[in-house]
């Protein structure tokens, strides 16, 4: 996903979960090296996702602003040497989307359930203008048609399923 999408949507149930942001980082290091051009100068850099964040099912709670700078400093730390692109444009905080719990999972043990004063269609409306505005870096130097894309995910997952570092790293799991 990291060699050959825009951007990568990450969505957690609750504060933060410690497991999958491990495996986020092992993702991103068992991605294969797959230079692209930069436009300005055909400078080779390496190309690396837009990753968003969603916190679903929040509670009143977690939208108050202790809250969210408890959250941003977590991944803050978590992503601090990662080349994944996390943070907001011209921001150090994670581009980070909270959609409350609008169904109340929790509505039979919880009568009077406060709800939170965000709701679902507003924090959705913010999570697809985000996304679709992101910047959009070319995944390879040339000009990619669906097709093209087709063949270049196959080939990727071709390759990392061949690796020699990818297979290491599966003998290693339990």
């Amino acid at each position: 996903m990291f060699s050959v999408c825009h951007v990568v949507i990450l969505v957690q149930d609750w504060f933060i979960d410690f497991s999958l942001l491990r495996l986020i980082q092992a993702a991103e290091t068992l991605k294969p090296v797959q230079p692209t051009s930069s436009g300005e100068d055909n400078q080779v850099i390496e190309y690396f996702p837009n990753l968003v964040l969603v916190h679903n099912k929040c509670e009143v709670a977690d939208f108050e602003e202790d809250s969210l700078e408890e959250i941003r400093e977590c991944y803050s730390m978590a992503w601090a040497k990662s080349r994944l692109n996390w943070r907001c444009e011209g921001s150090d905080k994670p581009q980070l989307i909270l959609l409350p719990d609008h169904e109340g999972e929790r509505a039979d043990s919880l009568s009077f359930r406060i709800r939170p004063r965000v709701d679902i269609e507003r924090a959705g409306r913010q999570l697809r203008h985000q996304v679709l505005n992101m910047p959009r870096r070319n995944l390879t130097q040339t000009k990619l048609s669906e097709r093209g894309w087709v063949n270049l995910a196959n080939k990727t997952w071709y390759n990392i399923k061949n690796s020699a570092f990818y297979m290491e790293y599966s003998r290693l799991l339990p």
